[in-house]
Order: C-alpha cells, then structure tokens, then sequence
C-alpha cells in the first residue's frame, strides 16, 4: 500500500505501572496540571528481589519506579488525525 493512502494518526495514551512501591522522579514540574511528558525510552534493571524501571522523557525528565513484579499496559486516551 502506498504511503499516501496511509491513514495517519497521533495517539495520546498512558503508560500505566500498577503495583508499584517506590517512585522517585527529575526534572518534573509536578504542580503543572497541563504538562505532556513524552517518553524517549523505558529501561529497567533486576536488584535482587526488586525491580527498577527508569522512564526516561524529553528534555532530560526521568522517572524511577521501584516494585516486585512488573505490570504495565498501554492505554490510548485520544486520536489526532495527521495530515
């Protein structure tokens, strides 16, 4: 299928961690209701019986998760058309 008949679409979603005992954030202006976070990239680490998630955003925002058991999911909140 050509490009050009691609339905093109930008997707807000949310990157939801449930279980999670420890969260430790930088460079995040937690009073600013209005601020978008766009994720770069997700890493973790194994630490004996905890796990270590590092969500890493633009602009050099971080935020660090501790918990026992991973459990994620993506969750779309909104759809925008490109053109």
């Amino acid at each position: 299928m050509p490009e050009e008949n691609i339905d093109k679409k930008k997707v807000k979603s949310i990157c939801r961690f449930d279980l999670v005992d420890k969260v430790k954030s930088k460079n995040i202006d937690q009073n600013n209701n209005e601020l978008t976070l766009e994720l770069m990239a997700i890493d973790y680490m194994k630490n004996k019986d905890e796990y270590e998630i590092n969500l890493i955003f633009k602009d050099n925002a971080h935020i660090a998760l501790t918990t026992e058991a991973i459990e994620v999911r993506l969750e779309a909140v909104s759809y925008t058309h490109l053109r």
